[in-house]
């Protein structure tokens, strides 16, 4: 794995089983700590919890019940400043390209490899 080693906590919101498991083992071999959610009500609960310290947020854009632009502005009142990517497979649309090029906040376009991940997540975590 040529990038270099993270670090930090990478709260991962995803509502596919195999690609959360997947994301949180390949944070964990880049030298992130990982935190994972499988739905949104329980990643609600996660960023209510001031105890557990989170970087930045990895949300897919599309999920069930509420999607990751509407949890990431969520997120924003539970903890302001929080850094956000977010992921998909699909396009993004002229509203939403706005919102991923604001600061704090970037777009990654699904399928990616690991090392195109741990590049963004470097990038936002200790900006340019």
């Amino acid at each position: 794995m040529a990038a270099e080693q993270g670090t930090g906590t990478i709260f991962v919101v995803e509502g596919r089983a195999d690609l959360r498991n997947l994301l949180e083992r390949t944070l964990v071999d880049f030298g992130y700590e990982a935190i994972a959610a499988e739905n949104v009500d329980h990643a609600l609960a996660i960023l209510a919890d001031r105890e557990r310290h989170v970087d930045l947020l990895l949300t897919d854009v599309v999920m069930p019940r509420m999607g990751g632009v509407e949890l990431a502005a969520r997120a924003a009142d539970l903890r302001p400043g929080l850094k956000v990517l977010f992921m998909s497979g699909y396009a993004p649309d002229a509203r939403h390209r706005a919102l991923f090029a604001s600061d704090g906040a970037a777009f990654l376009q699904k399928p990616f490899t690991p090392d195109e991940l741990a590049r963004r997540l470097t990038e936002l975590i200790r900006g340019p």
